[in-house]
């Protein structure tokens, strides 16, 4: 895929796993979609014929349903839907479990109310250091590296403004010179 995604676009190598991220993420709502509107609605193969997704190939398709027919898909399936309609809230913080979130939620809390810290201060003492290459509350593609790049950027942004503005302020100072010898003469 990424050599697909390279003929097409120039992307730098470093942007590899950011890209193959979104394909991934993408690819899955994908086949969620096919899925939800092409083969929940009917009963039977005949059903499924009747109305192929026209983005896909009728063979494809067929191989398709006969995988999402299998026993053991249909009861992962079954299982699947199950667990999630069980579920109370939604988790959206991968494993970390929703009695451990609570708990740290607490301790930060009494960390605030009670021991008199900064919310700064208590947070950082609750959700203790990052994990290697993520940044907390920054979701998946927020990275330290794109970070400093960004920090590098802005200090070049800021030089960049820095030098202009004494470009401007040399040039004005040259116009009063220029417009105070065309008044006096």
């Amino acid at each position: 895929m990424w050599n697909y995604v390279n003929k097409k676009y120039i992307i730098l190598e470093n942007g590899k796993k950011v890209v193959l991220r979104i394909l991934n993420d993408a690819w899955r709502k994908y086949k969620h979609t096919i899925k939800k509107k092409y083969f929940h609605p009917f009963k039977n193969t005949k059903e499924w014929l009747k109305t192929p997704p026209t983005c896909i190939r009728l063979d494809h398709f067929k191989v398709l349903i006969n995988f999402w027919r299998l026993e053991k898909i249909q009861t992962l399936c079954k299982k699947n839907t199950n667990n999630n309609s069980k579920q109370k809230w939604k988790n959206r913080k991968g494993k970390l479990r929703f009695s451990l979130i609570k708990a740290q939620l607490d301790h930060l809390r009494g960390l605030v109310e009670n021991d008199g810290k900064s919310h700064d201060e208590a947070f950082h003492e609750v959700f203790w250091e990052d994990k290697s290459g993520r940044i907390r509350c920054g979701g998946r593609i927020l990275t330290p590296t794109f970070m400093k790049k960004n920090e590098e950027m802005t200090a070049m942004v800021k030089m960049h403004a820095m030098s202009m503005a004494s470009i401007k302020e040399d040039m004005e100072k040259n116009l009063k010179k220029e417009t105070e010898i065309w008044k006096e003469n």
